[in-house]
This record gives structure tokens, C-alpha cells and sequence, in this order.
């Protein structure tokens, strides 16, 4: 077995790609996040319905997890974006991350 290493450096990124990979990634998570949200809304709303706690019935259960995707999607694009975008200009003064790869034959 041949092992070689060679030293990278990753000097800028394809912001609208990264954007778009963490936006789909945000979403992602937003889904779950709603889900769990949505799930512990329409059980704690009817279980406390009439102790000030708003029950959201379950229609939560659909409705949270789009209103998260979405609004985390939103979030992590622009995040992709910002920090791709800063990423290339710091990457420009200080030569980027550099990587240690190692290649298998």
C-alpha cells in the first residue's frame, strides 16, 4: 500500500453553492426542530388548554415544521452566503485553510 499526503489550501468557495448547502441543511434541521415543536405544542396545549398554555391543536404538527424549514432555510442561505463571501476575502489575505489529504492507491 502506497500512502502519499500533499498539503491544500482551500483559497475561496463557490458562495452560491455553500449558501444553497446550508440553506437545504438549515431546513433540514428546522423540519425536525418543528416536528419536536409541533408534537410538544399540540400535547402541552391540550393538556393545559385552560392554565393560560395557547392550544395550538394539531394542526401545529403540520404547520411548525413548514414555518421553521422555511424560516431556517431563509437563515442558513444567507448565513452560506455572508460567510462565503467573507470567507474568499480573508482567504485572499491570508492564503485560506490549509488542508492535510491523504491519497490511497
Amino acid at each position: 500500500m502506497i500512502d502519499a499526503t500533499t498539503t491544500t489550501r482551500i483559497r475561496s468557495l463557490n458562495v452560491i453553492q455553500l449558501a444553497l448547502m446550508l440553506g437545504v441543511l438549515y431546513a433540514l434541521f428546522g423540519i425536525i426542530a418543528g416536528l419536536i415543536a409541533g408534537l410538544a405544542a399540540s400535547t402541552a396545549g391540550s393538556a393545559f388548554g385552560g392554565y393560560g398554555m395557547p392550544n395550538f391543536g394539531a394542526i401545529s404538527i403540520v404547520l411548525f415544521p413548514i414555518f421553521y424549514g422555511v424560516l431556517l432555510f431563509i437563515g442558513g442561505f444567507l448565513y452560506g452566503l455572508i460567510g462565503g463571501a467573507l470567507y474568499n476575502l480573508v482567504a485572499g489575505w491570508i492564503g485560506g485553510i490549509e488542508m492535510r489529504l491523504e491519497t490511497r492507491v
